[in-house]
């Protein structure tokens, strides 16, 4: 926890006070340097918000400058981002221990060399972000997280997929990621972590090649527009188009 990161942070005026609560949450958070990587999920606790709040308000203090995304991302599967709170050098001071007169100094009980050392050395507690990974002696869980809502792929595509990618027409792969991360923003329930969404990403293109082939096959769908075909065979006819019985 950083003193002067919520010294500054008390003394913002966002615009809602679900932004302001967001903006304490994360400088609460803070560590060297100002900078702050707590997941949604560990906003939405500290808060008492839902994931929809936190994500509007993050928008926001982006918006006004109150935050700055460095680029960097944290995390097992480098899905968090790595904020910079802009703390001025000069703004918020930590919090220092009061002088004692020197009366009280003389008179104050001196205590063991085990205990003064023990208050020396404890580490301050720090929230723990829900990212981290769970182990129990060699073995590591690694969890899975949301998709965050300006989520983009940071992996390149395996060679297989990027062939795929190649054939789709102008446009269309910039369609099938919007409609990908607005199912996975919206899911509710377990199902909606993953581990890697890079992969899962990746698996997404290659069902919806699949879905192609088989419409092709069919006959229904053109491949080029990626819209279906203005007409399609029946079942026992020979692919040829109905003849006009107007004449």
């Amino acid at each position: 926890m950083s003193g002067r990161a919520t010294i500054w942070a008390s003394r913002q005026h966002p615009p809602r006070p679900a932004d302001k609560l967001v903006l304490w949450a994360m400088a609460d958070a803070a560590r060297d340097g100002l900078l702050c990587f707590a997941a949604v999920a560990t906003l939405v606790e500290f808060t008492g918000l839902d994931r929809k709040t936190v994500l509007s308000s993050l928008h926001r203090l982006k918006s006004e400058q109150l935050i700055v995304d460095t680029g960097e991302r944290r995390g097992e599967t480098r899905q968090i981002i790595v904020w910079r709170l802009p703390v001025p050098a000069n703004d918020g001071e930590a919090e220092t221990e009061p002088e004692t007169e020197p009366s009280q100094k003389r008179n104050r009980p001196k205590k063991g060399g085990k205990a003064s050392q023990k208050r020396d050395t404890e580490p301050p507690h720090e929230p723990i972000p829900s990212d981290a990974i769970a182990s129990s002696g060699r073995t590591a869980a690694v969890r899975g997280t949301r998709l965050d809502y300006d989520w983009q792929p940071t992996k390149d595509l395996p060679d297989a997929v990027q062939k795929v990618v190649d054939g789709w027409p102008p446009g269309r792969l910039q369609q099938r990621l919007d409609e990908f991360r607005d199912f996975w923003i919206s899911r509710a329930g377990k199902d909606a972590t993953k581990a890697d969404w890079d992969r899962t990403w990746w698996n997404r293109i290659r069902a919806i090649d699949e879905m192609d082939k088989r419409e092709e096959r069919r006959g229904t769908r053109n491949r080029n527009t990626d819209r279906p075909s203005a007409w399609a065979p029946r079942p026992g006819m020979d692919g040829r188009e109905p003849i006009s019985l107007d004449d």
